[in-house]
């Protein structure tokens, strides 16, 4: 083994080993916060976030935030997901991806309505315009869009851009997640522990699915049996609609 196939390894398992990592991290922070919005200890700093928010209250703040919002959306994370998945076909039908994808956003969308059915917590306001309708906790805006956007944010790495761009586009994307949470704060629509605990949850679900894509794709490539097993029943199935 050369010198340069020890460096891809080591970094590989360096970066496998920092996933799950923050998953961990991420799942306990997730954890302690429901924790605390169950006994109702986390309301005072839920509290003190919401009237230092206010400070900045302004009718254009309103007018942004509450079209921002609708990018965390149902409607509008559907139509993106459409549009990824067109592109992951035409690109040259990477079934792989767009498999993990599917799970990435449609697990997480079940993940979020099973998570409120759980627990139960009630909004601050409900506001249908903003859909703040439902139970509010975790924040599906906020878990949603890490999940989207972090997806994105992944294949954006994982192309052929130029590094400068990537380190742009990415920043960008995990910029505009965090936006969509706290506009749900910003709008009454959740408590702030809801939108941390959303983004905790879809964080660690959006490396869930990556890490398992990426150990899939490995070991496609070193010939996995039951890889390309299950490949070969993906281009079956892909061919019932092509």
């Amino acid at each position: 083994m050369n010198k340069d196939r020890v460096r891809k390894v080591a970094i590989t398992f360096l970066l496998l080993f920092l996933g799950f990592g923050i998953i961990y991290a991420s799942l306990a922070l997730f954890s302690e916060i429901s924790e605390s919005v169950v006994n109702e200890n986390i309301r005072v700093i839920d509290d003190a976030v919401v009237h230092f928010l206010m400070y900045f209250s302004s009718p254009f703040l309103q007018d942004a935030l509450t079209l921002l919002t609708e990018m965390g959306s149902v409607w509008f994370t559907a139509m993106v997901s459409a549009m990824i998945l067109l592109y992951l076909w035409f690109r040259g039908k990477d079934k792989w991806t767009m498999l993990f994808y599917a799970i990435a956003m449609g697990g997480g969308g079940l993940l979020i309505l099973l998570l409120k059915e759980f627990f139960r917590i009630e909004r601050p306001s409900i506001n249908e315009a903003i859909d703040a309708v439902g139970y509010s906790f975790p924040s599906g805006h906020a878990m949603g869009s890490m999940i989207l956007y972090g997806f994105i944010a992944y294949l954006v790495v994982r192309s052929a851009l130029k590094k400068k761009t990537k380190i742009i586009l990415t920043a960008a994307l995990l910029l505009l997640a965090s936006l969509v949470a706290v506009s749900r704060v910003y709008l009454s629509a959740h408590y702030p522990s809801d939108v941390v605990a959303g983004q905790a949850g879809g964080l660690a679900w959006l490396l869930f699915c990556i890490i398992l894509l990426e150990g899939i794709q490995w070991k496609n490539r070193s010939g996995f049996m039951p890889v390309k097993g299950f490949r070969r029943l993906l281009d079956r199935l892909s061919g019932l609609f092509s």
